[in-house]
């Protein structure tokens, strides 16, 4: 039995070593971010519902459930508005329609509106 798990173990180690060694030449450091393509953020998004439990300034802290296209579950949390003015009108307690999007380590709500 031992014998039988032993080549399988041994060419899984001969396999990652040998994947270690082709990546010790990258340097992250020189590489160009810029050049990069840019993450699309809409694809990457999708339509999400929530309560609002305050609103400062620009900002709407919302109870939501799980927000997939995030990798969140659901929780309370706050969001800066993509567009303030979509914050007018609103109070606590509202129940929204929101696409949420993490745009350069910020969380931003874009299209808020009352369900």
């Amino acid at each position: 039995m031992t014998r039988n798990l032993l080549w399988p173990l041994l060419a899984a180690t001969l396999t990652l070593n040998t994947q270690a060694a082709e990546m010790d030449g990258m340097n992250h450091q020189a590489m160009n971010h810029q050049a990069m393509p840019a993450m699309d953020h809409a694809a990457m998004s999708e339509p999400a519902s929530g309560e609002v439990r305050k609103i400062e300034g620009n900002k709407v802290t919302l109870k939501h459930g799980p927000l997939k296209a995030l990798g969140m579950p659901g929780m309370t949390m706050t969001f800066e508005a993509a567009d303030p003015a979509e914050l007018t009108g609103l109070k606590v307690g509202d129940k929204v329609h929101f696409t949420p999007r993490s745009e350069g380590g910020k969380l931003v709500a874009v299209g808020i509106s009352k369900s």
